[in-house]
């Protein structure tokens, strides 16, 4: 009885909306899984290091705590946030669409038998209905595209304000580019600019409500990329930008990029996958 009330304690998490699909959430660990955390570090040290006096794995606590104390501490916190993140948005039922922001994180702290709260704000996704892609109609010259635009006509879903300005801003300086590089100077730039923002942002939220849509999709469906599809993708964009496979991989890598990749092959499974089984598709009832 005494293991199943600690496991029902071990970690709370409330949660309050805070804007368009975004939400605050909390996580908390009780004192007991911190110390227990704590344990299993100092007995992992303790195997590992020489100190002077004493044999490994006989490192008293508290020694190990006085010599490695900061980096046990570092480790555990790093932990709990990370796992705290996923079990918090499990446990509120929200699905992750954008990237958590940890609160006061320079002052964040874990002690040694101390309960560990940590808040943070998070883009999920929105609630809706994902629209029935069965009942669409393929044509002959459908694309992927054309199709996706069908897939979203008079759907308005709520979409989270970092998301759509980031896109409504990356697509408004990309067409001031291109009208420049047609010739257009900045003055005559400048009278247009409303209207380039009113495009940027309907082009921004048509773009990010189809981003959201086939992630579900790919999600429900689990349709992900094999490791092959994944290299050839590599593969074709190292040749694109004329560098050696191995070395663009390495840094799509360190970049923390590889994972864009990975979601751009799940959005084209997505789409594939719903093409297939609308009106006329090759897989349709």
């Amino acid at each position: 009885m005494e293991t199943v009330q600690r496991v029902l304690v071990e970690f709370k998490t409330d949660a309050e909306k805070c804007g368009p699909a975004r939400y605050r959430l909390t996580a908390e660990y009780a004192d007991w899984a911190v110390k227990e955390k704590f344990d299993e570090a100092v007995k992992e040290i303790s195997r590992q290091v020489d100190i002077p006096g004493f044999r490994k794995g006989k490192v008293p606590r508290k020694v190990i705590l006085s010599n490695y104390g900061n980096q046990i501490a570092v480790g555990v916190m790093q932990e709990f946030c990370e796992k705290g993140v996923k079990r918090a948005l499990d446990e509120n039922g929200l699905t992750q669409i954008g990237h958590p922001s940890v609160e006061d994180v320079e002052n964040l702290d874990v002690k040694d038998g101390e309960a560990f709260k940590f808040a943070f704000e998070i883009d999920v996704e929105p609630e809706f209905e994902t629209p029935d892609y069965t009942k669409i109609e393929l044509d002959d010259d459908d694309t992927p595209e054309t199709f996706c635009d069908k897939l979203v006509e008079g759907l308005e879903i709520e979409i989270p304000d970092s998301i759509f300005t980031l896109r409504t801003d990356q697509l408004f300086t990309q067409r001031r580019l291109e009208l420049r590089a047609e010739g257009l100077k900045e003055k005559d730039l400048v009278k247009l600019d409303d209207k380039i923002q009113d495009m940027a942002e309907r082009n921004a939220r048509k773009e990010v409500t189809i981003t959201i849509i086939l992630a579900r999709v790919a999600r429900f469906c689990e349709l992900e990329p094999t490791q092959e599809e994944i290299t050839e993708h590599v593969s074709n964009m190292a040749k694109m930008y004329r560098m050696e496979e191995r070395q663009f991989y390495d840094q799509l890598k360190r970049a923390g990029m590889l994972d864009d990749v990975v979601a751009e092959l799940k959005k084209d499974k997505a789409i594939q996958f719903m093409m297939d089984r609308a009106v006329g598709g090759k897989d349709a009832d």
